[in-house]
């Protein structure tokens, strides 16, 4: 999973003090009576690794805008991915 960040930030800072993480991903709107998205688990990636290679040019072509924000970007190798779906009940 490729995502883009500056190094200066939280976050990154966090990151790069251990390799293991953790996160959850949602869609940009959530349905009231839905709330469905991904959570996951995997190991963050050197850019010098071999599954980070190219991970900026694959991830500007999928996103050309990205080419106009600040950052860099990096790899997470995914080790476990679990969707999630919770349908509220009235």
């Amino acid at each position: 999973m490729y995502f883009k960040s500056s190094p200066p930030s939280r976050h990154m800072q966090l990151l790069m003090k251990t390799p293991f993480v953790s996160g959850t991903i949602l869609p940009d709107k959530l349905r009231i009576y839905a709330i469905e998205g991904i959570q996951f688990h995997g190991m963050w990636l050197p850019q010098d690794h071999p599954l980070a290679y190219e991970a900026s040019e694959r991830y500007h072509l999928k996103y050309p805008f990205a080419l106009a924000i600040a950052g860099e970007v990096f790899t997470i190798q995914l080790q476990e991915i679990k969707m999630s779906k919770k349908i509220k009940v009235l």
